[in-house]
């Protein structure tokens, strides 16, 4: 019985031996952990100092603000975009919510807008809805 014991203890130590001492048994240290990947070289890391962007004076009470109708003969029904096709400066298409696309000559003294398409027919308009945009294809 005393020979299973001195065995028995001889056995648990030698695993605790082995546990310890790395897995080579040799007793070097394990290599040193992974360092973490460099941060990316973008964005700012701290703000730049810009003295030349300085906030204007605030403007008095008495500043007035007024709006100047450019082209003053023409209206237009809920009008949604204001666009001229690319490379064509000469003509302003006007899109408006309901499903019509007003066209009319670039001169401020233009007395009136032409029809250059009418979807109202197709369109389902009001509120959020309608023909809300419009774009040339180049």
């Amino acid at each position: 019985m005393r020979t299973a014991a001195v065995g028995l203890t001889a056995l648990l130590l030698g695993l605790n031996l082995a546990g310890c001492g790395g897995s080579s048994g040799s007793g070097e240290s394990p290599p040193p952990p992974v360092p973490p990947p460099t941060p990316p070289t973008s964005g700012l890391d701290a703000r730049p100092s810009n003295k030349t962007c300085v906030a204007p004076d605030r403007p008095s009470a008495t500043l007035t603000i007024a709006a100047e109708r450019v082209f003053p003969a023409l209206s237009f029904v809920s009008p949604v975009a204001f666009l001229q096709a690319p490379g064509d400066s000469s003509r302003w298409f006007v899109v408006e919510q309901a499903g019509r696309v007003m066209v009319f000559d670039n001169t401020p003294a233009v007395a009136a807008a032409t029809t250059f398409i009418d979807l109202r027919g197709q369109v389902l308009s009001g509120g959020e809805q309608g023909l809300l945009g419009m774009a040339f294809d180049p």
